[in-house]
This record gives C-alpha cells, sequence and structure tokens, in this order.
C-alpha cells in the first residue's frame, strides 16, 4: 500500500441479548469482496460494555452518550 491509496475503517458493534444473535448480525460483512485487501481484522470478539468504552476513539463519544 502507497500513502495515497485509499484506506478504509469498518468497526460494526452490536448490542445483543446472546453471541449467536451477534454473529447472525454482523454475518452480513463475512462476504464482503474487500476483506482480501484487508491490512487487519478482529472478528467476532465478544466485548463488554466497560471494555467497549475504553475502546472508543472518538472525542465526541463519552459516558454521557452511551
Amino acid at each position: 500500500m502507497t500513502n495515497d491509496e485509499p484506506l478504509i475503517s469498518l468497526n460494526a458493534t452490536v448490542f445483543t441479548d446472546t453471541e449467536e444473535e451477534a454473529s447472525e448480525q454482523l454475518s452480513v460483512f463475512e462476504p464482503c469482496r474487500a476483506r482480501a485487501q484487508v491490512l487487519t481484522t478482529r472478528l467476532n470478539e465478544v466485548t463488554d460494555t466497560g471494555t467497549l468504552s475504553r475502546l472508543v476513539t472518538d472525542p465526541h463519544d463519552d459516558e454521557t452518550k452511551r
């Protein structure tokens, strides 16, 4: 990859009662044609809301918006 190539970042989060429901909802991303060119991927990681809140990097998101 060179510096002038476009880069896309995708973060999909679902809030469900079970891992099975989450996997089903996120399955839409599995056949994505762009996956052959990904630099890194983290799929189907179960994360509690406390950890998710610590991972938020957008300064516009904070605990008052959750």
